[in-house]
């Protein structure tokens, strides 16, 4: 059994996922803290606008005016139309406002000290640290992102490496064995998790199938022996009456006859059927005649039509040859044709071979729809079928087997089938 390991693909499979998770943790965590350093900075100026508050609020208590504030960046207007320009019209329009933006990248912020005024406002232009170095800081956080996806890709190759040996260890031993090679457990030499199941799982299922294989071949021997034995005695049985044909009627000769051609078929059939069986049956390299085939199995099944008004029309010519063994030809013609006969109950069968293609069709039944993709799977059959269902799986077998493509068409009515 010779299966082909991919060594690799779960190792990659594992690292991907390592490091496309290890890159997206990477990046969340780096715009997070951008965003807390915005955030920071934002609130430091808010605290600083609260000190400015409180200082201004104590001299007002004192003086009862209010005193200039200490820091240069910040001032101090009574109403919002004392704003400066830049930023007077987003105030008035939004005055909940804390944050605004002004002109050429200059940045306010905004603390109401009463609900009508006064207002403190901090020009913060030339305090900002994170606006002001954001290239850098982005350039720094994509920096360690990189080093981080680096550790992952390190840390998810070894990581990767040995959760797949023992797979890849699993897959060499299982690459060159069969049912029948199966000398050593697979189960003990793995540990209690999902591949020790698997190993566990895999020798079971080799196990049966080495049971099945056994049975079948007990099944082919016996068959061979059993059956066998009773076809010679048929044969011989034959051959004694053939030998008292001079005191038989014409009746009886042709029932001899008809014996004696059934008991060929059933050997021939049976050898076949066997040879199936051990995959010992070869493809044929010689070509054989059509038409004597085809002209025999029509008489052969011509007790299924005697009484119908059927029409058999032949469309084979005499010099017709295709490469199948003889009796390969015979069981497939047999079953077909058989089956054509069968379920046509008047119009027209016809047989016809041209360019290795052999055409049946026929005015019958049909196919039902309910079978019809499912008509060469074993014991499937018709529900006005008499048969067991095995004849066209036995045909789509030998089709396989010889390399042939088989084609079952539903027709509007009856049913075609090709074989080329």
């Amino acid at each position: 059994m010779n299966i082909p390991v991919r060594q690799f693909s779960l190792r990659n499979q594992i690292l991907r996922y390592f490091v496309g998770f290890a890159l997206f943790l990477s990046l969340l965590f780096s715009g997070l803290n951008f965003l807390n350093l915005y955030t920071i900075e934002d609130k430091f100026f808010q605290l600083r606008l609260k000190e400015e508050e409180a200082y201004l609020l104590d001299v007002f208590k004192k003086k009862n005016e209010w005193p200039k504030p200490r820091a240069e960046y910040i001032q101090i207007y009574k109403t919002l139309n004392e704003f400066p320009d830049e930023i007077r019209s987003t105030m008035l329009d939004e005055p909940e406002r804390i944050e605004v933006s002004g002109n050429n990248n200059r940045y306010f912020h905004i603390l109401q000290i009463y609900e009508n005024g006064p207002y403190l406002v901090a020009e913060v232009s030339s305090q900002l640290l994170i606006r002001s170095n954001r290239k850098t800081i982005l350039w720094f956080l994509g920096f360690w992102t990189m080093i981080l996806t680096a550790i992952a890709i390190y840390l998810g190759y070894r990581l990767g490496n040995r959760a797949i040996k023992p797979v890849t260890q699993l897959a060499k031993e299982i690459e060159h064995l069969s049912p029948t090679s199966l000398s050593q457990s697979l189960k003990h030499q793995y540990p209690n998790n999902e591949v020790g199941q698997l190993a566990s799982a895999l020798e079971y299922s080799m196990e049966q199938i080495q049971t099945y294989i056994e049975r079948e071949q007990h099944f082919t021997r016996d068959a061979s022996h059993e059956l066998r034995t009773p076809i010679a005695i048929i044969k011989t049985s034959l051959e004694l009456l053939k030998n008292t044909r001079h005191s038989m009627t014409d009746n009886q000769k042709q029932l001899i006859a008809q014996i004696d051609s059934s008991c060929l078929q059933m050997e021939q059939m049976i050898t076949i059927l066997l040879a199936l069986a051990r995959q010992e049956h070869p493809k044929a390299t010689k070509p054989v005649r059509v038409l004597p085939i085809v002209e025999q199995v029509i008489v052969e099944k011509s007790r299924l039509i005697e009484d119908k008004p059927v029409q058999v029309n032949v469309q084979v010519t005499s010099n017709a040859e295709k490469v199948i063994h003889q009796h390969d030809l015979h069981i497939l013609l047999s079953n077909l044709i058989g089956n054509a006969f069968q379920y046509t109950q008047k119009g027209c069968v016809t047989v016809q071979f041209s360019d290795g293609r052999l055409t049946i069709t026929d005015t019958g039944i049909g196919l039902e729809d309910s079978i019809k993709d499912r008509i060469t799977e074993p014991l499937v059959k018709g529900q006005h079928s008499q048969g067991f269902g095995i004849g066209l799986s036995l045909v789509a077998r030998l089709c396989e087997h010889q390399g042939l493509s088989l084609e079952i068409e539903k027709l509007p009515e009856g049913t075609k089938v090709v074989i080329e």
